[in-house]
């Protein structure tokens, strides 16, 4: 087992493990996983909050965006990029 399906059995996992309500489904290409995680809130009658990420990650070209790629900026009402593990 490897790819995104691996990836996101392991994020489903670790979800579960501080409990989220996990599923995980195939995109409809074999092997290429989500993992859909929800918990519920303390008060049903306020709005949701939606993070949407992604497990496959590719190079970016910095000199390509107007914003870093990883500097985890908010402009324009977005927040670019992501933090960087080492």
């Amino acid at each position: 087992m490897v790819g995104e399906r691996a990836a996101a059995e392991y994020v489903a996992e670790k979800l579960a493990e501080v409990g989220y309500e996990v599923t995980y489904l195939e995109s409809g290409a074999k092997g290429r996983g989500n993992a859909i995680a929800r918990l519920p809130g303390a008060d049903p009658g306020r709005g949701a909050l939606l993070v949407h990420a992604h497990l496959d990650v590719v190079p970016a070209d910095a000199t390509e965006w107007s914003v870093h790629p990883l500097s985890g900026e908010v402009s324009g009402g977005y927040l670019w990029g992501a933090a960087r593990s080492t």
